[in-house]
């Protein structure tokens, strides 16, 4: 990830890291967080944010994407898990390999975007998760797939 980023190093972009890592850039417009626990942090900084970037190797289904999309972000994502079922070209960009090359193609994409095409694509995820992943419609299909197997 180092190198994608260190391609695409623009003092217009800011790049926002999340999780248990370890500083291995030192740039003024990279910033790391550390895990954040606090709610409200969190929803500030994907508030802050446009595209979640996550290039795993293995997913199930990553809370990470549908936070995000409840918080308006474009997604990038490798397709592993079920990350395919949250991430389309309406949201975002389904890449099929975290190599180095595919992130920062992905990530030249959403960058080439006007304005306008991206906030389509962010407009697309919230609707994604009121129409799919709210509690009550995934209780709903639940209970429907439950009732299947009686």
């Amino acid at each position: 990830l180092n190198k994608v980023i260190e391609n695409i190093m623009d003092s217009n972009f800011e790049f926002h890291f999340v999780g248990p890592l370890l500083k291995t850039i030192n740039k003024k417009n990279i910033y790391y967080h550390g895990l954040i626990q606090n709610e409200d942090k969190l929803k500030q900084i994907l508030d802050s944010a446009d595209t979640l970037v996550l290039p795993s190797i293995s997913e199930g289904m990553p809370n990470v994407i549908l936070e995000a999309m409840s918080r308006g972000l474009s997604i990038i994502a490798t397709d592993v898990g079920a990350n395919s079922l949250m991430v389309s070209e309406s949201n975002g960009v389904l890449i099929k390999n975290n190599y180095f090359s595919s992130v920062f193609e992905a990530m030249k994409k959403i960058i080439s975007l006007n304005k306008n095409e991206l906030i389509a694509m962010k407009i697309n995820s919230i609707r994604s998760i009121e129409n799919s992943f709210t509690w009550d419609l995934v209780c709903k299909q639940l209970i429907n797939e439950i009732k299947k197997i009686k």
